[in-house]
């Protein structure tokens, strides 16, 4: 009867720990955001007009891109011309601008699908930071 107590009390407490892990690691993951959607967040937030929020997410995004994997396709092209857009309009620093603007026209013109909007989007600071450069350098 004592080990037939034991085993029942050893299985019950191993279901608690079980049922606490489970709990906890489901809320975690409730609360932890991609960096896709981090990056979602900045276009909305450039969309509204405060961009120096969405400037103050970057870095948030930049530390989940060194945790998370990711694959070079559009999407992390898209990040990279906000954040390119970005460090331009707030930051001033038009080489990291530039050179985040330049890698996303590399991935777009790789792309098997052609969006010529983006692309349009992406060679006017292309050219706003190369004339500003070329103007204050």
């Amino acid at each position: 009867m004592v080990v037939y107590v034991l085993h029942l009390l050893y299985f019950m407490s191993m279901y608690r720990i079980q049922l606490l892990l489970f709990l906890f690691l489901s809320s975690s993951s409730l609360k932890s955001q991609t960096w896709q959607e981090y990056s979602d967040s900045i276009y909305k937030i450039m969309q509204s007009g405060d961009w120096k929020d969405a400037y103050n997410i970057i870095d948030e995004t930049d530390e989940l891109l060194d945790v998370q994997d990711f694959v070079i396709d559009t999407t992390y092209a898209d990040y990279l011309y906000r954040k390119g857009v970005l460090l331009n309009s707030i930051e001033k620093n038009d080489s990291a601008s530039f050179e985040n603007i330049l890698n996303a026209e590399k991935i777009w013109k790789k792309s098997k699908i052609k969006n010529n909007r983006k692309l349009m989007f992406i060679y006017y600071w292309l050219a706003n930071t190369q004339f500003y450069l070329k103007q204050y350098n």
